[in-house]
């Protein structure tokens, strides 16, 4: 982190379970700091490390499918709260400081991201409420980085066009950090990735335009954003479907009435070619 005031959470996600890392409520390890390390850096990260070999090794499950949209719910309400806390109240204090503090309010702000670090498989069931969660962090002004690591076995048929030579690659996280001003990038070689966090998703907002980073919309394992949508009634990824005009609900086959909101419709008229 380039800033002793910034703030870090880590969350871990597995197929069966969303916990807090960092911060937690255990007590720091009792073990002694390596030579030439900040102490509470040290007792950070060996809290980090024995939490996060727990949750992975507490997990039974064989699935490499997670549920995303509980994780970002969990690290924006995290921000929401930290917004909270830091806000000084001015229940007594005059009218010029008052002043004072609305002038550098704006100077002041919280520059909140998440990063998303993924080795599974992408779940196209987990769209919809992963698309709330994007939308809700586009609003509050959060961009989110993707992080996703080469899978060594091949992957599920989600991305349509995309064949062998793109295992692992996420089209729901790029729309995600397409939509919300993120930074998205697919490591060819887990043995970079020290060197990927540092170059890429280490600089803060205002330092990206200064820098060449990778273009999200598109790279070597994909051909730009893929904004296809999940139908309701499957889960699958669909390029044209029927829209209900009352709930916008998506599906892949056509029904005389809406499942979501029981709205009848008119059978579609059948045009001689």
């Amino acid at each position: 982190m380039l800033s002793p005031h910034n703030e870090l959470a880590v969350i871990g996600v597995t197929p069966s379970k969303i916990k807090f890392i960092h911060p937690n409520d255990l007590e720091p390890p009792t073990s002694a700091s390596n030579d030439g390390q900040n102490d509470a850096l040290s007792c950070m990260n060996n809290t980090v490390r024995q939490l996060a070999l727990s949750l992975v090794t507490s997990c039974s499950s064989t699935s490499t499918q997670i549920v995303l949209a509980g994780a970002i719910i969990k690290a924006l309400c995290y921000y929401l709260r930290r917004c909270r806390e830091l806000q000084p109240s001015t229940r007594h204090l005059d009218d010029s400081l008052e002043m004072t503090m609305e002038i550098s309010e704006g100077s002041e702000k919280i520059s909140p991201r998440i990063l998303i670090i993924k080795a599974s498989d992408d779940n196209s069931s987990q769209y919809l409420a992963l698309m709330n969660s994007v939308f809700t962090a586009q609003k509050l002004h959060v961009p989110i980085d993707t992080c996703v690591l080469s899978l060594p076995q091949q992957s599920d048929n989600l991305n349509g066009r995309c064949g062998p030579s793109s295992l692992g690659h996420s089209s729901l996280l790029q729309q995600a950090a397409d939509l919300t001003g993120g930074i998205y990038l697919q490591v060819p070689r887990v043995s970079g990735l020290i060197q990927y966090l540092l170059s890429v998703f280490l600089p803060s907002s205002k330092m990206r335009t200064s820098l060449l980073l990778p273009d999200s919309r598109s790279s070597s394992l994909s051909f730009g954003v893929d904004f296809r949508a999940a139908c309701f009634c499957h889960k699958r990824l669909i390029d044209i479907g029927y829209v209900c005009s009352v709930c916008l609900s998506v599906f892949c086959e056509f029904n005389p009435i809406c499942p979501t909101c029981n709205t009848p419709f008119l059978l579609p008229a059948v045009q001689n070619m």
